[in-house]
């Protein structure tokens, strides 16, 4: 596996941008990458946390990766921090688990496995952390129903 070794000063992007903190990754890095750009990826973060993400443009031809500002703190970590970390390409393409009773549900009905294969990752990825925010799994898989079925992701 590909392993990309960076230390980057953690920086905030601009307001209209989102205000996020994040870490810059240069192209010629993202260009070392099996799938390059289109990589989801894995940030290993000092202290042993993990983001799973995606790299976004920064607009100059470079990249960045988003830290969450929870995160940042947990990691005693602030705006203009030097932080060393790793990126790794995430083996699932889908950058997050399917919850088991949307698995379950999905295995079942066989309509709504159809509409789920017909989604991008990204829409997935969506339903996963849309539904998967409810603890409920009869909610979860209800929620999900109305997603596929309802007509609510194209």
């Amino acid at each position: 596996m590909h392993t990309i070794s960076l230390t980057r000063t953690l920086d905030q992007l601009e307001a209209r941008r989102g205000g996020y903190l994040f870490l810059q990754v240069p192209a010629e890095e993202v260009a070392r990458l099996p799938q390059g750009k289109k990589t989801r990826v894995i940030a290993h973060l000092p202290g042993g946390e993990d983001l799973r993400c995606g790299l976004n443009h920064m607009g100059d031809g470079h990249f960045f990766v988003i830290v969450g500002k929870k995160v940042a703190e947990a990691l005693g970590l602030s705006l203009g921090s030097e932080v060393q970390f790793t990126i790794t390409p995430d083996p699932d393409p889908l950058g997050a688990p399917i919850p088991e009773a949307i698995q379950v549900y999905l295995d079942q009905d066989s309509e709504a496995k159809a509409a789920w294969d017909a989604l991008t990752d990204g829409k997935k990825r969506n339903i996963i952390f849309t539904a998967g925010r409810v603890k409920n799994q009869d909610l979860q898989v209800r929620k999900t129903r109305d997603i596929l079925l309802g007509g609510a992701v194209r």
